[in-house]
This record gives C-alpha cells, structure tokens and sequence, in this order.
C-alpha cells in the first residue's frame, strides 16, 4: 500500500481517511511501533454516518505519537499548528491525546 495511491485512485473523502489510516497503520508496524492509530472526532463521525456529517481534518489517537511524527515529515506533511498537512496529498491529520 503506497500513499501516493490516495492520488490516482478515485476515492471518497471518508475512503481517503481510511486508506491513509490503514497506510499510517502499515508503517508505523514496519518500524515496529506499538502505536495503532484511531479515528476520532469528527471523522469518526462521519465515518459512523455514512458521509452525512462531514469533517475537514482527522482527529487520530495515539499512544505514542513520535513514531507517527516521524512517518508524516519524511512523507513531506508540515506542522502547521497542532495539524500535519500535506498539500500532495490533501490531507490534514491531528494527534489528540487522552484516554480513549
């Protein structure tokens, strides 16, 4: 799974979310992370409704959050606030932390 994938397939918004989700998974097992990432906030919502609540970003949980910090920079996301954004990509992600 490439991420570059999100670029030339036709995907939804919600389709987008999960496939970068599942591809942020993937690397952060191949760099041996404990870390497994989860939707949560508006996304989630929008998820859970079938695309009828739509949110801009994605609010993902991390225990550890550096491993996936990591993964973004080196794939050419910018901090930007509390968001990483990749305008290749179109995609806005933000940690959040607490308990799920």
């Amino acid at each position: 799974m490439d991420l570059k994938d999100i670029k030339t397939k036709r995907l939804s918004d919600i389709e987008k979310k999960i496939f970068f989700l599942a591809w942020l998974n993937g690397k952060l097992k191949a760099a041996e992370s404990r870390a497994f990432p989860v939707l949560v906030g508006g996304s989630a919502v929008q998820l859970y409704t079938g695309g009828n609540y739509m949110s801009v970003d994605m609010d993902i949980y991390l225990d550890d959050i550096m491993p996936a910090v990591g993964i973004l920079e080196k794939y050419g996301f910018v901090k930007t606030g509390r968001h990483y954004f990749s305008a290749e990509y179109d995609l806005l992600a933000e940690f959040v932390s607490g308990h799920v």
